[in-house]
């Protein structure tokens, strides 16, 4: 037996690992056989396998294992008893294997239970679990939460920036792990502007990367794509992404091209002119609207509309017959956007066509100017413009040249000048010719002027000499000073050009002078035949028994031109035996004068010349060919040939030669005669022009200048004096001149239409003394019109004829006035003043004065009386009025009319548009803004400049050659061997001078100058000219002939007192001997002329030294006043042998960075010779040329340094020629070869210097520091360090900036040097080209560009330009009528520039104002006619300028005030009443009305009707019976009165009308109150039927009656009065109480005028009546009999009504940022009728101007603030509010409670309490308080309701938002729409959340918001 417990149990429960619900039961087994003990038992007690998702069905997933304790083997039967989900199977191996489909995405674990069952007897089974984990695979795609997604940013947003998308982007990925990462990317155009990312919080984000620009995309259309490989995403999911940029207003408008526009002088008012456009790149509505409005310089003509910027003529324009002018105006385009505003501006040219032809007119009366004679064809010379003030092809001018020879020039349609045939000054040095400017109008008009145009001169023709070559002779030992010839050279050239000096040149020129100017040959050294003989100067001549000798010279012509030109004559000489004699001149030269004009023969002077041999005659002669003077050949009488003009020559040279008669010689001497001309009267004065024009307007002052006329005279001195009077042409003695200056001006008044031009003769006199001359000319005087006479009517009246049925335009007749005027002062206007009582029937031609009916005058058949003014165009105050009576007839007439008064004034075709308005002359001046030229060149190489900066290069010829030698005196040293090639750097723009290559010479060896030592004496003491002087001179030199001469100065000048000595003389043989003491030598004390005194051994050729003093006789010890210097005269002897180099080659080096000086190499050479002197001296020097400079030799050492040339281009190695020569006669020389290897160590960088800018102001003082240059230099050492600066260039706009400042050279700071003027444009910039120059060698220089910006300052006052000082303003037009402009200008510039207008003087009583901008004048006030105008005294001034901003331009004006019909009449004597009789006659005069008018003329001009009046008693029966005179205003019975049955009085009511003649015509009314009594009634009448009573509220009965109107009824006892009508209903309210002699209305109850205000009754008043008649209801107050009264009784207030709801609290929060003044909410005095059912009615919510909701249970609520209800009227209901608050405060009339604090911060969520009371107006004022709590709120305070709607949506739909939050009781809700958590505020469909504040209405708190939402 045995016994099992079983348990049943759950098996979920079971599998899900909590305690299974189970049960329990004892079962008892009888076991028979053999016992099966044991359960399996599973090797675990659980098992955990894992399986791909995708893994293939049948894969094992695991398997499970169990063996049976009772037989100890393994169990082989298996079973999945739960959890298979036909997913698994097991066999019966216990392999689970996968069997179905399994997700892991769908389930992730699967939980078996397996069964495992023995094979025993009654098997036995044990289960197991096993847990199957699915294991990820990446079969699933990431996956976006929507399809689609967008969002928006603003253009320019920063980078980083996130994209508000809505909702936000989220993708996930079903699978897990790796597989589960995502990775995003955008795609699409743009895609590379922004980033994705996916946030911690699981969200997808946009972030800007880019340039956002909505002008350049508006929208972008993305891809969003997500992948699991960041690397593929071909598979990707996508996702649309929109991305919308909102745009900013970050553009301006930018206006678009336009030409001038042009419109002609006679457009009317409104007349389209042209548009102008801007365009905004924005694309949001608002941010690219653009809208235009005038700035400036539209002076009132024009208007633009500022949406479509159209602009159209505002005003009249000025007509001008001065032609065509033009505005410039400025025109800004102006956008207002979302987040800000831009503005631009532009500027718009309108020019004013003329519409009359005028003629062409130059500038100036007369054009001069010049070209050189070698100008090419095509060549400019000058303008000669022409000025056409006509537009279109009125002022297309063409230009010709007139002459009566041709000339070689032509002119283009510019008026340009230009070259256009060869020219020669020779032939001919002048043209004048006239230039013809024709216009292309019709007929053309044309203008002339004279032209002159002279040829300068060219240096293109040499001196000729004539002869062309000449002989003269002397004698031998003639000393100097000797004329012996003149020469005399001519020059077809003018000016320096021709102008000649003269030069010797050839052997032995020396020996003779010319002077330079006179071509007079002199002796300059004594004649020495034996001496020039020698020295091979003289050939001998063969000439029979005498000696003598011939030398040849060149006399030499240059000119003064450029380049220099010269000519060449050669001169023989013969010397002559000084056996001979020559004459001699008693004078050096002779001065005489002869006066002009004398007759030939007059003798002039005499000259004598003598000879010392006696009995030899001597004969003379005129040496220059003249034909002027002649000579006597014996007695030497010089005589005129012809009469002298001075005026052509005054000063003659006559050079006179002296001939002695000794045969065969005839040796002559030459002397000059100076013969001065003297002046006679002979020249009468000329006039510059052969006539003169002046203009000047009519209306012109006494001393108005005109001009000034000029004359010349020849003559000299009184002679030439000359005085100018007017002759002829003046006989009204309107005009004056000056008689010393020729100035004209105005004498008297001037009338042009009395004398429109006069023809003066004007005459100049000379002063001459002996007699006077004198010339006239003619001086035309133009008078210019001003506009001074009115228009003037041909006819008084005029007759007109139309018929009724013409129809509207049909000419009536045609008026015609003239003015006497001309131009635009004479157009005269036309317009109708006055229709003839046809209203509108007739209007007139503006210009054709054409009058015409303006409608179908049918069945009027009748004449008017039409009233026509004829103004002038300019000046409307000049005007005429004629009447046209006009007949309309029942036939139709043909009018035939006279030619248009259009076709007189205008030539050419009549204007399209009628001109309108009135004008004035327009501002002179106003011509377009000339374009500024722009700074043109060529930047070069090297040279810094930026964009638009530009450098001309300077212009110039290289140093070319060599510069000439200049010394130093020096004590020591040896000379300099020649000059150096010329140094420095190339001009800019020019190239350097190219080197030389070695070996090639190409300059020409300069010769070695003697003496060898230079000096350069100092200041203030005497000095020899050179430390040593040297010479050689052979051993056979003459004795007594000159040596050398020394020379000492005190300041470089040679003073007479100065004494020459010599101190010692050595004599040296050789260099090896011991000197000896000689005394070879002499020296002329006063000359220091040193010759020799005793002649030379020659064999004693050595050396001779001198020791020669120079002092001053007066103070010889003084050592200032003595020098000394060393004469070495070398005895030169003859050469036997040469020297030689040994060797024959040379090395050296040298690097190009060694200074000047640099040791090289030394060359050797040795001279058989030595010690010789002279011939044993040896001397070194470079034999190659071009190697002069480059390196130096020394003279006696040999010594080779380098030079002071910079080593550019030469090559590496370079090889030249030296010479050693010695001292012999002739010289001998050796030469030698001389290599020298160049290393180069470059100077490898330039400077750099920085440009940089600055600006001074215009006035800075001279001298003042500008800006420090700052140069660097890369290069190391020297190279590397600033030498020097300066500065290259200075420039401005277009003016040369020369000498505007100055560089310190050696630390680059620049100072002003010159004045500054901003005001001149070309002043206010320069640009400076500085340069910095390196130590290094060779130097480099750098450039920089320093700009300096001169600033403006205030020195200039404001200058009024307008012309315009007269304007004129309609009375009665309102407050802002536009009046005029004025217009000024300040050539200052922007604060400085702007200018403010104001009204100095003359408006005391404020009548007008200025726009202080614009200068716009407008009226203040409301003007009224005045006979005087007012005299107004305008201002501009610099206010906002820094320094004279009180100083003010003044200007007066005139402001007519123009009467217009703007007064109606008005009655005097008003009202109109009166009773008559109805028995009266027909005639009878009832009354007189009187009525005045203000205005004048026609418009005060009063006339009288009748007419049906309207209200009641009205009736047109009236007129039947009365009749008004239509001037007197008398009113008279017109028809007798018929009796009506019950009526005593007949009351007529009806209209007079007082109207002016003025148009439009205005009237008046008034009411004319007729009483016509019927004497026959007989019941009572009442004095008046109609009355109002007023009944103070709330009395008791009987305390207030008031008095009704009496009746007329001669028993006053037997009359009563009854309420017969009315309001009946309420007649016990009231009694009629009788008095003694009247009735009182009373009341009998207490009455209410909240209840019923007022009542109407009608009352009867009956005689003997005792029964009350009924009240029978009605209110008519019409028709009432003469005993009826219509009486009114208005209830009056009682003030008993305010009212303040005691109960009601007011609640408001504000922001605690706040500021002061801000209106918080209002207090309003609104009046509920009923109150009560207000206090009753249910709660109610308002939106007030914030936005705030406000609800209150059982409140009196209004959304803009609290209300004080009054149900009183007038004062007793009006409120006025006050506080007791400290941090608010309430307006008393208007109820706004305002801030009072800067702001609230630091007071947030606490309670600022206070009271209002609101006090009514009555009497006994009556008042009521409230409390009101302000909270002070913060930020963190708010509540936010999420919406997810768009603002605009919110806001359509507020009210059933406002109605659901109002169901929550107990609370107050704030709501603030404007506040929204994204960055969209801008955007209305941007999601809005709603934020809110939550105040509990018991607590009066705040609450937090987690408060409220619990």
């Amino acid at each position: 037996m045995i016994s099992v417990q079983v348990v049943v149990y759950n098996p979920t429960a079971y599998v899900g690992g909590e305690s299974a619900i189970n049960d329990t039961a004892t079962v008892k087994i009888m076991v028979e056989g053999h016992c099966n003990l044991e359960d399996p038992i599973f090797n675990e007690t659980s098992y955990s396998f894992d399986v791909l998702e995708d893994e293939s069905d049948g894969t094992v997933v695991g398997t499970v294992r169990a063996y049976d304790p009772d037989t100890g083997s393994v169990i082989t039967a298996y079973d999945i008893i739960y959890g298979a989900d036909d997913k698994f199977s097991i066999s019966q191996d216990g392999a689970i294997r996968k069997i179905g489909d399994i997700d892991r995405e769908a389930v992730d674990t699967y939980t078996l239970i397996v069964n495992g069952v023995d094979k025993g007897y009654a098997p036995r089974t044990s289960v197991t679990e096993v847990v199957i984990t699915v294991l990820d695979v990446n079969d699933n795609d990431p996956e976006f939460a929507k399809d689609s997604y967008s969002g928006n940013i603003t253009e320019n947003s920063d980078a980083g920036q996130y994209i508000v998308i809505v909702p936000e982007i989220q993708v996930t990925d079903a699978d897990i792990g790796s597989n589960a990462d995502i990775y995003l990317r955008l795609t699409g155009d743009g895609s590379a502007d922004f980033n994705i990312t996916i946030e911690d919080d699981g969200f997808a984000r946009v972030v800007v990367t880019g340039s956002l620009d909505s002008e350049t995309l508006q929208r972008y259309d993305l891809e969003i794509e997500a992948s699991n490989d960041q690397d593929d995403f071909d598979n990707a999911t996508v996702v649309p992404l929109e991305i919308t940029l909102l745009d900013l207003n970050d553009n301006e408008p930018t206006f678009d091209p336009h030409e001038p526009f042009e419109v002609v002088e006679i457009e009317p008012v409104g007349y389209l002119v042209g548009a102008v456009s801007a365009f905004d790149l924005d694309v949001d509505e608002r941010n690219n609207k653009v809208q235009y409005y005038f700035i400036d310089g539209d002076y009132g003509k024009f208007d633009i509309d500022r949406d479509t910027g159209n602009i159209t003529v505002a005003d009249t324009l000025y007509g001008n017959i001065t032609g065509r002018y033009s505005y410039n105006i400025t025109v800004m385009a102006y956008n207002s956007g979302y987040d800000r505003d831009h503005e631009s501006y532009n500027y718009v040219i309108i020019e004013v066509g003329d519409y009359y032809n005028v003629p062409p007119q130059f500038p100036q009366p007369a054009y001069r100017d010049d070209v050189y004679e070698n100008a090419t064809i095509g060549s400019y010379v000058t303008t000669v413009k022409a000025y056409d003030y006509n537009s279109g092809r009125n002022g297309e001018l063409v230009y010709e040249i007139l002459s009566d020879e041709g000339v070689p020039f032509a002119i283009d349609n510019n008026g340009t000048i230009t070259v256009d045939g060869n020219l020669d000054r020779e032939t001919k040095d002048h043209y004048i010719f006239e230039v013809v400017a024709t216009d292309g109008g019709e007929p053309p008009m044309n203008a002339s002027v004279q032209v002159r145009i002279d040829i300068l001169d060219v240096n293109d023709n040499p001196p000729v000499f004539c002869p062309d070559s000449y002989t003269t002779a002397t004698i031998d030992g003639t000393m100097p000073e000797i004329s012996v010839l003149k020469v005399l050279a001519t020059d077809a050239d003018e000016g320096s050009n021709a102008e000649i000096r003269y030069s010797l040149r050839g052997d032995g020129h020396e020996y003779f002078k010319v002077d330079e100017c006179t071509g007079l040959v002199q002796i300059q050294q004594k004649i020495d035949s034996e001496l020039m003989y020698e020295e091979g100067i003289l050939e001998p001549l063969n000439i029979t028994n005498m000696t003598a000798y011939r030398m040849v010279i060149q006399s030499v012509a240059t000119d003064l031109g450029h380049p220099p030109l010269s000519g060449y004559a050669n001169v023989t000489i013969i010397i002559y035996d000084s056996i001979y004699d020559y004459p001699k001149f008693n004078e050096t030269t002779y001065l005489d004068d002869v006066r002009e004009n004398e007759e030939a023969g007059t003798f002039v002077t005499r000259v004598h010349a003598t000879v010392n041999t006696p009995d030899i005659e001597v004969f003379y002669g005129i040496l220059d060919p003249s034909e002027m003077f002649q000579i006597d050949r014996v007695t030497g009488d010089i005589t005129t040939l012809t009469p002298l003009d001075r005026e052509s020559r005054d000063v003659y040279d006559v050079t006179v030669r002296a001939e002695a008669n000794i045969p065969p010689v005839y040796p002559d001497t030459y002397t000059t005669v100076t013969v001065i001309v003297t002046d006679v009267n002979d020249n009468a004065p000329a006039f510059n022009a052969s006539s003169y024009a002046f203009s000047v307007f009519e209306n012109a002052t006494k001393w108005t200048f005109l001009g000034q006329v000029a004359a010349t005279d020849l003559d000299l001195e009184e002679n030439a004096e000359i005085g100018y009077y007017i002759i002829g042409g003046d006989e009204g003695d309107q005009f004056y001149i000056n008689d010393t200056t020729g100035e004209l001006f105005v004498h008297d008044d001037l009338d042009r239409e009395d004398t429109a031009s006069y023809a003066l003769i004007v005459m100049a006199e000379d002063m001459g003394l002996e007699m006077t001359l004198n010339s006239s000319v003619v001086v035309d005087i133009t008078l210019l019109d001003v506009n001074d006479n009115p228009p003037s009517f041909d006819d008084t009246f005029y007759q007109g004829e139309l018929s009724e049925n013409d129809p509207p335009g049909t000419s009536i007749t045609t008026l015609s006035a003239e003015d006497p005027d001309i131009g635009i002062n004479a157009v005269v206007l036309y317009k109708v003043n006055n229709n003839g009582d046809c209203d509108d029937c007739f209007y007139v031609e503006e210009y054709s004065g054409v009058l015409r009916n303006k409608k179908l005058l049918e069945d009027m058949t009748r004449s008017y009386d039409v009233e026509v003014e004829a103004y002038n165009l300019n000046d409307i105050r000049l005007k005429d009025t004629t009447v046209v009576n006009t007949t309309v007839t029942v036939a139709p007439t043909v009018i035939a009319t006279s030619p248009l008064l259009a076709t007189t004034l205008f030539s050419g075709t009549s204007p399209a548009t009628p001109i309108s308005g009135t004008g004035s002359t327009p501002a002179t001046g106003l011509s377009p803004v000339s374009e500024i030229t722009p700074f043109t060149g060529t930047v070069t190489d090297g040279t810094p400049g930026g964009p638009g900066t530009s450098v001309q290069p300077e212009t110039g010829s290289p140093p070319t050659g060599t510069q000439p030698v200049s010394g130093t005196r020096s004590e020591t040293g040896s000379p300099p061997t020649g000059g150096q090639p010329g140094t420095g750097s190339p001009a800019t723009g020019v190239s350097p001078v190219s080197p030389v290559t070695p070996g090639v010479p190409t300059h020409t060896p300069i010769a070695t100058l003697t003496p060898t030592s230079f000096t350069t004496p100092p200041v203030d003491r005497l000095l020899f000219e050179y430390n040593e002087y040297t010479e050689t001179i052979v051993y056979n030199h003459t004795v007594g002939s000159e040596v050398v001469t020394v020379t000492a100065t005190y300041n470089g000048e040679e003073l007479e007192d100065t004494f020459y000595e010599i101190i010692k003389e050595e004599y040296t043989e050789n260099m090896n001997a011991i000197p000896m003491v000689t005394n070879h030598f002499e020296i002329d004390s006063s000359t220091g002329n040193i010759t020799l005194s005793k002649a030379l051994d020659e064999n004693l050729i050595g050396l001779y030294t001198l020791s020669v003093d120079a002092y001053n006789e007066t103070n010889s010890m003084d050592p200032l006043q003595r020098d000394s210097t060393t004469v070495s005269i070398r005895g030169g002897g003859f050469d036997n042998e040469a020297p030689y180099f040994d060797p024959k080659s040379y090395q050296g080096s040298v690097t190009d960075i060694d200074p000047e000086g640099t040791y090289i190499v030394t060359v050797t050479a040795s001279d058989p010779d030595y010690p010789t002197y002279g011939t044993g001296e040896i001397t070194y020097e470079i034999a190659d040329t071009w190697a002069l400079g480059y390196f130096e030799i020394g003279e006696t050492s040999g010594e080779i340094t380098r030079g002071s040339i910079p080593f550019c281009g030469l090559q590496d190695v370079v090889t030249f020629d030296v010479r050693a020569v010695d001292g012999g006669i002739p010289p001998l020389y050796d030469t030698a070869n001389v290599t020298v290897d160049i290393e180069y160590i470059e100077n490898i960088h330039a400077p750099s210097v920085e440009s940089d800018e600055t600006d001074i102001p215009e006035n800075i003082q001279i001298g003042t520091l500008v800006i420090k240059v700052v140069a660097t230099d890369d290069d190391d050492g020297d190279a590397g360090e600033i030498d020097r600066y300066g500065i290259k260039y200075e420039g401005g706009n277009t003016k040369d900036g020369e000498n505007k400042f100055t560089i310190n050279v050696n630390t680059g700071e620049i100072h002003t040097s010159d004045d500054f003027d901003y005001d001149e444009k070309e002043e206010r910039y320069y640009q400076i080209i500085v340069y910095a120059v390196d130590k290094g060698v060779p130097e480099k220089t750098g450039y920089g560009t320093i700009e300096v910006y001169i600033t403006d300052v205030n020195d200039n006052l404001p200058e009024f330009v307008s012309v315009e000082d007269t304007f004129s303003v309609k009375e009665a037009q309102n407050a802002g009528e536009f009046v005029g402009k004025v217009h000024a200008t300040d050539i200052d510039s922007e604060v400085n520039a702007l200018i403010t207008y104001t009204i100095e003087d003359g408006d005391d009583a404020g009548h007008f104002n200025i726009n202080n901008e614009t200068g716009r004048i407008y009226t203040s006030t409301v003007l009224e006619y005045m006979e005087n105008p007012y005299q107004l005294t305008l201002g501009a001034a610099n206010i906002y300028a820094e320094m004279n901003s009180d100083l003010k331009q003044m200007k007066n004006v005139v402001v007519h005030v123009v009467d217009i019909n703007n007064n109606a009449p008005e009655f005097t004597n008003a009202p109109y009443e009166e009773n008559i009789r109805m028995d009266v006659d027909i005639g009878y005069s009832v009354l007189t009305v009187k009525a005045s008018d203000d205005d004048v003329g026609y418009n005060g001009d009063v006339e009288y009707a009748l007419d049906v009046c309207d209200g009641d008693g009205c009736s047109t029966e009236a007129l039947m019976y009365f009749v008004i005179d239509r001037t007197t205003g008398v009113l008279t019975v017109a028809a007798q009165f018929t009796p009506k049955e019950g009526i005593a009085i007949q009351n007529y009511q009806f209209k007079v009308i007082a109207f002016d003649n003025g148009s439009p015509r205005l009237e008046s009314d008034s009411i004319i109150k007729i009483t016509v009594q019927d004497q026959d009634f007989d019941q009572p009448i009442f004095k008046d039927q109609y009355d109002s009573v007023e009944m103070l509220e709330e009395q008791d009965p009987q305390d207030t009656c008031e008095l009704l109107p009496g009746v007329d009824y001669d028993d006053f006892d037997q009359v009563s009065y009854f309420f017969t009508g009315g309001d009946c209903d309420y007649v016990d309210r009231f009694e009629l109480v009788k008095r003694a002699d009247s009735y009182e209305i009373c009341n009998a109850k207490i009455l209410d005028r909240e209840e019923i205000s007022s009542y109407r009754f009608i009352i009867t008043a009956l005689a003997n009546r005792a029964e009350v008649p009924p009240c029978e209801g009605t209110s008519d107050f019409t028709g009432l009999s003469s005993n009826q009264l219509g009486l009114l009784v208005n209830i009056s207030d009682l003030n008993e009504h305010p009212y303040f709801d005691d109960q009601i609290f007011y609640f408001k929060g504000i922001d605690d940022t706040t500021p002061f003044g801000v209106s918080v909410f209002q207090v309003s005095g609104k009046h509920w009728e009923d109150t009560q059912e207000k206090r009753n009615s249910a709660p109610e919510m308002y939106t007030n101007e914030l936005g705030l909701l406000l609800q209150k249970e059982g409140a009196l609520v209004h959304g803009t603030g609290m209300f004080s209800i009054d149900n009183d009227e007038s004062d007793n209901a009006v409120l006025c509010y006050t506080d007791d608050g400290e941090h608010f405060d309430v307006s008393c009339h208007s109820g706004d409670i305002y801030t009072t604090e800067p702001n609230y911060v630091g007071k947030a969520r606490s309670a600022d309490i206070f009271n209002v009371t609101a006090t009514d107006g009555g009497v006994e004022p009556l008042s009521n308080s409230t409390e009101v709590k302000m909270y002070i709120l913060a930020v963190e305070d708010y509540c936010i309701l999420e919406s997810g709607l768009p603002r605009t949506e919110i806001a359509s739909n507020l009210d059933q938002i406002l109605g659901e939050l109002g169901m929550l009781h107990d609370y107050i809700f704030m709501f603030d729409s404007t506040l929204v958590t994204d960055s969209q505020s801008n955007n209305p469909e941007a999601m809005t959340d709603m934020w809110f504040y939550v105040t509990n209405i018991g607590a009066h708190e705040v609450i937090e918001c987690e408060e409220f939402l619990r």
